[in-house]
């Protein structure tokens, strides 16, 4: 081809848009991934599936098809050159600009203007020689589907033998050893829980199988979020001891539970479907040589692009009219939050995905890591489960716990069969609770009041844990991680924290219980935590809540439940209230 002349035929200009389109979207998405890989490399949380090298260039290239149509069908009637050089400007300038989508300290019409830019620079290359970037755009295309294709089969071969040769060199595990089955229930609260007391049904099953096992009246999160909640409960450490934290993950400074496990020869295995904080770029997978997290399905696809994570086409996808549709253009949002929006992963995909492991290696005994999202907004349950009535949000919370009170049923009568149900130790419970318009707040992260901290807690292992217990006591699962050591594998390695099993065998005092959260960035000023760090202290009667502005608050929460009164300014509560003020100083002094 003469490299100053455009295609004669309109098959070569139909050729040329399609090598255009192919080798702008398909670079666009590997310099995303580019992007991702260099804000991961320097400690930062991404927020995107593992996959997203490869799927980030598929997505971008749906992501263009429509337009790629269009120029398709301009560049056949218009022979003139510059169909063609517009063709190209318009992919580099939709590349260019969602590139810099994620970006929102950069005004979008100074991206529009950088874009449109670059698409000049494409314009006028094209316009000299078109046979050459022809050629090149070619070259490209083709270069990068291939790059594509051993990056996606590459992980997959990576990642098989990366956990092949992890089971393969574990040491020999004892002939006696004890199975850890550790099911959190993210967002789970226990007031919301039949178990603890709510009149709705929520929890029928696991009250049932409460009979067996010991259940923790009044069992308290580290944390009220999820990162460093998990962390305390792997590591033993509070939550102010660890990294994980709002942008950072878990670091490699402490030992883990899987790790521990690992070392004694255990098949170790995660399956979670909380995307934002528990997913492989959270630190918590360490330790274990089987981790599942990001589904792969042509919603994570879709997903994959910085368009598909702009609240426009969230707004999209969940326009009733075309109308309704062509109306958000006319003042298109183009926000994306930085927690990357995944697609769900329900309670029977996780449990499926279990039992399916387990079912594979029966060979060796198991410590296996669940974490539910189905109790997280948006609330999900099957059609069956949606019974409940009140509220919207609190009937559509109630459904979802009581789908996965289902599931859990579903597992626990699976091992039963299986034959391994009364040598595992199971553990059943939440990372953090929920607010429903409570002080004028709902959600959780954000304040340390009881619904966000108190959270259901129920262990099972016959022989070990005794039958059809109720403590009544206060705990944190700060001490999970030495209570799961101290049951499932006595003599290895302690971690920080001391064994609940304490609590019915009086041999001992729990760890105090404290809860944590560091200050957000990029929150409403209402929010506790825009003003500061959050520490808070409780025994068996009394909460003391100290406020980023240093504000306290004491509440009385076993008799008042809804803390509707704070004791903090009241003349009789002054030397109570110094006296924990000075305990949690003295307990956040201490070292690990």
């Amino acid at each position: 081809m003469d490299p100053d002349l455009v295609p004669e035929s309109r098959a070569g200009r139909l050729g040329a848009v399609l090598w255009f389109w192919i080798a702008t979207a398909l670079l666009t998405g590997f310099l995303h991934g580019m992007e991702l890989l260099v804000s991961r490399a320097t400690g930062h949380l991404v927020w995107f599936s593992r996959e997203f090298a490869w799927m980030s260039p598929i997505a971008y290239a749906l992501i263009m098809a429509p337009g790629a149509a269009a120029l398709a069908a301009l560049v056949g009637l218009v022979r003139r050159p510059w169909a063609l050089s517009f063709s190209a400007a318009a992919f580099v300038i939709v590349g260019v600009f969602g590139l810099m989508l994620p970006y929102s300290q950069v005004w979008r019409l100074t991206s529009l203007i950088l874009a449109a830019g670059f698409g000049a620079v494409a314009a006028r290359a094209v316009n000299a020689k078109p046979g050459v970037w022809i050629k090149r755009s070619r070259t490209i295309a083709l270069g990068s589907l291939a790059a594509m294709g051993i990056i996606a089969g590459g992980q997959r071969l990576f990642f098989t033998a990366r956990e092949s040769v992890a089971v393969g060199s574990l040491p020999e595990p004892d002939a006696s050893s004890t199975n850890v089955l550790i099911i959190i229930l993210d967002t789970v609260r226990a007031a919301s829980l039949s178990l603890y007391g709510n009149p709705r049904q929520t929890t029928p099953r696991l009250e049932d199988w409460s009979r067996s096992g010991v259940v923790f009246d009044w069992a308290f999160s580290p944390a009220p979020w999820t990162l460093p909640s998990h962390g305390s409960m792997f590591t033993g450490a509070r939550a102010g001891e660890q990294s994980g934290d709002w942008e950072t993950p878990l670091d490699r400074s402490l030992p883990t539970l899987a790790e521990r496990f690992r070392d004694r020869g255990y098949l170790t295995a995660g399956f979670v479907a909380n995307m934002h904080y528990t997913a492989w770029d959270s630190g918590l997978p360490r330790g274990f040589s089987h981790y599942e997290d990001y589904k792969l399905s042509w919603g994570q696809f879709l997903r994959s692009s910085s368009y598909t994570q702009t609240a426009l086409y969230h707004q999209l996808t969940n326009a009733e009219s075309l109308a309704d549709a062509a109306r958000l253009f006319l003042n298109p949002n183009l926000s994306i939050d930085p927690k990357h929006s995944f697609d769900l992963k329900h309670g029977d995909q996780v449990t499926e995905a279990f039992l399916n492991w387990h079912d594979a290696n029966r060979n060796r005994p198991f410590f296996a890591f669940l974490n539910y999202f189905d109790g997280h907004l948006p609330y999900y349950s099957p059609t069956g489960f949606r019974k409940f009535s009140g509220p919207p949000a609190l009937a559509s919370y109630y459904a979802a716990i009581s789908f996965l009170d289902a599931e859990i049923d579903r597992i626990l009568l699976a091992l039963r069969e299986r034959g391994v149900l009364d040598r595992t130790l199971v553990v059943v419970t939440s990372d953090h609770g929920e607010l429903f318009a409570f002080k004028g707040l709902s959600g959780h992260a954000h304040n340390l009041y009881i619904n966000t901290i108190r959270v259901p807690l129920f262990m099972r292992l016959p022989g070990r844990v005794p039958e059809g217990q109720r403590l009544a006591g206060a705990v944190s699962l700060r001490d999970l991680a030495a209570t799961v050591l101290d049951l499932a594998a006595p003599g290895a390695p302690s971690l920080p924290g001391v064994s609940l099993a304490a609590a019915w065998s009086e041999a001992g005092a729990p760890s105090p219980v404290i809860a944590e959260v560091n200050k957000a960035p990029n929150i409403p000023s209402y929010y506790p935590t825009a003003r500061g760090d959050m520490r808070m202290f409780l025994d068996d009667r009394w909460q003391l809540i100290q406020n980023g502005d240093d504000r306290l608050e004491l509440y009385d929460y076993r008799s008042d439940s809804l803390q509707e009164h704070d004791l903090a300014a009241s003349d009789s509560a002054t030397t109570l209230l110094a006296g924990m003020r000075q305990r949690l100083l003295d307990l956040l002094r201490q070292p690990r």
